[in-house]
C-alpha cells in the first residue's frame, strides 16, 4: 500500500537498499448483506390418507377389470331380450322428466346393449381404458334413467360404480410389475359406497317381519337351501338373524383392510348364496363378486403376482404378415356378427369396424400390443355370438316383442314377431300357440288348427294347444272330437283348471264356450 502511494508522489528508494516490506492495514469485517426474510407461505395441509393414500397391487387391479367388466358385458348381452317393453306404447317413464323425451326404443334400446356388451369386453381385456370407461358409464345410465321398465336399485348402484371407475387408472403402464402398488382415491369411495349399501340393507331389515323369520322363507326358492335353514337351531329366525348381522359386519370390513381377510370369504359366499337362492336379481351377485374381489388380502395377491410374473413381450418391427392380418382382422368381426338371431340394421356394422381397424394397430413397431388389441376386438366380436348360441335371449326377445305388440293392439306386427321366433326355435310351443290364436281370430281356422297341434308336439305336458284344437272341432260341430282332444289335454295337464271344465261341459252336451283359448302366457 506505501509503494503503492510513493509511485503516485514520485519518489524512488535508495539503490541497493532493500525495499520496504509493504504494510497492510487491517481491512474491517464486513457484515455479511442482510437479503429480507422471504414471506412464510403457509405450509400445505397434507392430502386425507384414508382416500387419497390408498393404493393396492396392479394384479389385484387388473384382476378386477376382467372380472367386473366380463360380467357387465354378459350382463348386457341378456338386457336384449328386454328391449321389446322399450317403445311398445306410451307407459315408458323415466327417473327425470328431461329424460322422457330421449328415451330409447327397442331398436335404440337392442344396439346400445349390442354396443355395450362389446365395449365392455374391449375394458376388461384393457383396451383404451381411459376413453371407453365413460362412453359404457354414459349409455348405461341414459339407459337406466330414462326409463323405469328395468330399473332395480342394482342398477342404480352399477350406475355409481361405473362413474367412479371413471377415475380409476385400469391401463397397465408398460413395464409395469404385477406386485407394485397403485393408488387410486376412486377405489376407496367404491368400497365405501358399498358399505352404505350394506348398512341400508341391515337397516331395512329392522323390522318385524324379517326379525321374527317371516320374510326370509318367501324370498328363497331353492329347495335344498330351505332345507338346510330348516335344520339349524333357531330355524329361519337364526337365519334372518345372521343375515342381518353379517350384512352389518360387511359395512364396516368391505372398506377396513384388517379385516379384509374375513371380508373376502364371508362377502363372495353371500353372494354365491343369494345367486342360488333363486331370487331374481339379474347378475348382480356376480358384480358384487367381482367387486369383492377388491378385499382379497394384497399380501395373497403380491405373492401371486410374482410367482405369475412374465416378461412383456418385448417390441419387434411389425412384420409384413402381422401388417396383413391386423389390417384385414378387423372386418372378420362382421362374419360372427352377421350371425346373431337379432333383428338390427347391418349397417351398423360398418361403425365398430371402422374403429376396430383404426384401432388395432396404434403402435406400428410394435407386434406384441398391435395383436393384443386386434385379439380384444375379435374376442369382443365373438362374445355376443357365444352368448347368444348358449342362452335364450333372441327366444325372449321374439316372446317379449309378440306379446307386447298383441296386447297393445298390433297384431300384424306381433305375427311377424312369432314368425321370427319360429325361425330361430322351429319348436317353439309358445309361438305356435299364439299364431293359432291370432289365426283364430281372424278367421283362419285351418292355420290355427296347425299351430294348435304343432303346440301339441312341442309342449306335450301343456294342455293349451289341445283345448284350442278341441273348441275349434266344437264349432264345427265335431263334439266327439272335441271331447277327445279336450281329454288329451286334461291327461296331459292333469292340474288344469280349463281343460277339467271343458270336458265337463262337453260331456254335458252344452257349449265349449269360450271360443278362444285363455291367454296364459306372454
Amino acid at each position: 500500500m506505501a509503494r503503492r502511494k510513493g509511485q503516485k508522489s514520485g519518489r524512488k528508494a535508495p539503490s541497493g537498499a532493500a525495499a520496504p516490506t509493504p504494510s497492510r492495514s487491517p481491512t474491517p469485517a464486513r457484515s455479511p448483506a442482510r437479503s429480507p426474510a422471504p414471506a412464510r407461505s403457509p405450509a400445505p395441509s397434507p392430502s386425507p390418507a384414508f382416500w387419497f393414500g390408498f393404493e393396492l397391487p396392479l394384479a389385484k387391479l387388473l384382476l378386477v377389470r376382467l372380472a367386473l367388466f366380463g360380467v357387465l358385458a354378459v350382463d348386457a348381452f341378456l338386457q336384449i331380450s328386454h328391449a321389446p317393453r322399450y317403445g311398445a306404447g306410451d307407459f315408458n317413464v323415466a327417473h327425470f322428466a328431461f329424460l322422457d323425451a330421449i328415451a330409447p326404443g327397442r331398436q335404440t334400446f337392442l344396439l346400445v346393449q349390442l354396443a355395450e356388451c362389446y365395449l365392455f369386453v374391449l375394458i376388461a381385456l384393457g383396451v383404451l381404458t381411459r376413453v371407453l370407461v365413460p362412453i359404457t358409464a354414459t349409455l348405461y345410465a341414459w339407459i337406466y334413467f330414462s326409463s323405469q321398465l328395468d330399473s332395480y336399485q342394482h342398477h342404480y348402484l352399477v350406475a355409481l360404480v361405473l362413474l367412479l371407475a371413471c377415475f380409476v387408472p385400469w391401463h397397465r403402464p408398460a413395464g409395469a410389475r404385477l406386485d407394485q402398488p397403485v393408488r387410486s382415491w376412486a377405489i376407496r369411495l367404491i368400497l365405501v359406497q358399498l358399505a352404505i349399501v350394506y348398512l341400508w340393507a341391515a337397516i331395512a331389515k329392522l323390522q318385524i317381519h324379517w326379525v321374527d323369520g317371516s320374510a326370509l322363507p318367501l324370498q328363497l326358492r331353492t329347495p335344498w337351501l330351505r332345507h338346510l335353514i330348516e335344520a339349524l337351531p333357531g330355524g329361519w329366525v337364526s337365519a334372518s338373524a345372521g343375515v342381518l348381522a353379517l350384512e352389518l359386519f360387511l359395512s364396516v370390513a368391505v372398506w377396513c383392510r384388517p379385516l379384509w381377510r374375513f371380508a373376502a370369504p364371508l362377502g363372495i359366499a353371500f353372494h354365491v348364496g343369494i345367486e342360488l337362492s333363486g331370487l331374481e336379481v339379474g347378475l348382480f351377485s356376480y358384480v358384487m363378486v367381482a367387486l369383492y374381489l377388491l378385499t382379497i388380502p394384497d399380501g395373497a395377491v403380491r405373492a401371486a403376482a410374482r410367482a405369475l410374473a412374465r416378461r412383456a413381450i418385448a417390441d419387434r418391427p411389425l412384420s409384413p404378415l402381422a401388417a396383413t392380418a391386423i389390417a384385414i382382422g378387423p372386418w372378420a368381426i362382421a362374419a360372427p356378427l352377421a350371425l346373431l338371431r337379432l333383428p338390427f340394421d347391418r349397417a351398423a356394422l360398418l361403425l365398430p369396424l371402422g374403429a376396430a381397424l383404426l384401432l388395432a394397430a396404434p403402435r406400428p413397431r410394435a407386434l406384441g400390443p398391435a395383436l393384443a388389441t386386434a385379439a380384444a376386438h375379435v374376442a369382443a366380436a365373438l362374445v355376443p355370438l357365444a352368448l347368444c348360441a348358449a342362452t335364450d335371449v333372441a327366444v325372449d326377445y321374439y316372446r317379449f316383442w309378440g306379446g307386447s305388440a298383441r296386447r297393445l293392439g298390433n297384431l300384424d306386427e306381433s305375427r311377424a314377431a312369432y314368425g321370427r321366433l319360429l325361425e330361430v326355435d322351429p319348436d317353439n310351443g309358445n309361438a305356435h300357440f299364439q299364431l293359432a290364436r291370432l289365426a283364430e281370430g281372424t278367421g283362419a281356422v285351418d292355420d290355427a288348427v296347425a299351430h294348435y297341434r304343432a303346440a301339441q308336439q312341442a309342449e306335450p305336458g301343456r294342455a293349451r294347444g289341445y283345448l284350442g284344437e278341441a273348441r275349434i272341432l266344437a264349432q264345427r260341430g265335431d263334439r266327439d272330437g272335441a271331447l277327445a282332444r279336450a281329454r288329451q289335454g286334461l291327461a296331459a295337464e292333469p292340474a288344469s283348471a280349463d281343460a277339467r271344465r271343458l270336458v265337463d261341459s262337453l260331456t254335458r252336451g252344452a257349449d265349449a264356450a269360450p271360443a278362444r283359448a285363455p291367454d296364459d302366457s306372454p
